[in-house]
């Protein structure tokens, strides 16, 4: 990813730097969260997705991102309605796309609150609303009132 060697210089500085006065360093493997980005560029191997909830101003790096909000709809509709936003999002490569699609919807659930309204930037980056936001429809099908 980008900033690798540079990382890399930073804790070889540290590591001398504790060795020449002698304090001892707790390794704490963050290898693997520093392998971590909001927005992977177009070298970097993606190997998974990771749902993330978080105040929308520390997410403005994020790729894909949707604002949520208290309103009607069921976490379960939230979550597919922002899959659907971000696989058919026109910046994002096939790969994406998948791993988007493989993430476990359970996991988005559950950071997600209950009960909210989704905002997608979907239109232009304008942060329109996506979808209906919930609420009870009108009975389909066969059926009525009885005699």
């Amino acid at each position: 990813g980008r900033g690798g060697a540079a990382k890399r210089d930073a804790r070889a500085e540290i590591a001398a730097i504790e060795a020449e006065e002698g304090i001892l360093s707790v390794d704490m493997e963050l290898g693997v969260l520093d392998s971590l980005t909001a927005a992977p560029a177009a070298d970097d191997t993606i190997l998974y997705a990771i749902a993330t909830c978080a105040p929308y101003v520390a997410m403005r790096d994020f790729k894909y991102k949707a604002k949520v909000t208290p309103g009607s709809m069921k976490r379960g509709q939230a979550v597919k309605l922002c899959v659907d936003v971000f696989v058919r999002a026109n910046d994002g490569t096939e790969r994406e796309r998948q791993l988007i699609k493989a993430a476990p919807a359970t996991d988005s659930q559950a950071v997600m609150l209950s009960s909210v309204a989704v905002w997608t930037g979907a239109a232009g980056g304008g942060g329109g609303k996506g979808g209906k936001g919930g609420g009870k429809g009108g009975k389909k099908g066969k059926g009525g009132k009885k005699k």
